[in-house]
């Protein structure tokens, strides 16, 4: 069956265990994890609009329309509550 130009088609593949990303073993990805704790700590202490627009931005990689439909509110009050939640989040975990 033809496709148009550009058309992209998924691809089947094995199922990927986390040993099967970069070689990493779980004991690494588990280091990895704790060395995030600090930044999902303060995930966790943001208000709850600015939580979900960023775990809906950066976790589940959504628009900022898809966000604004999710939480409820503009397009506009979804991209200011990114952005408050994104400034208090550098300002938490600042070297």
């Amino acid at each position: 069956m033809p496709t148009a130009q550009g058309a992209r088609r998924a691809l089947p593949v094995a199922d990927a265990t986390i040993a099967d990303r970069g070689g990493s073993s779980p004991s690494a990805q588990d280091e990895a994890l704790a060395n995030d704790a600090p930044l999902w700590q303060a995930v966790g202490e943001l208000p709850a609009r600015q939580r979900s627009a960023v775990v809906l931005r950066y976790v589940a990689d959504l628009p900022h329309r898809d966000i604004a439909a999710a939480i409820g509110c503009s397009e506009e009050a979804a991209r200011r509550s990114l952005h408050e939640g994104l400034t208090k989040l550098r300002k938490a975990v600042a070297v």
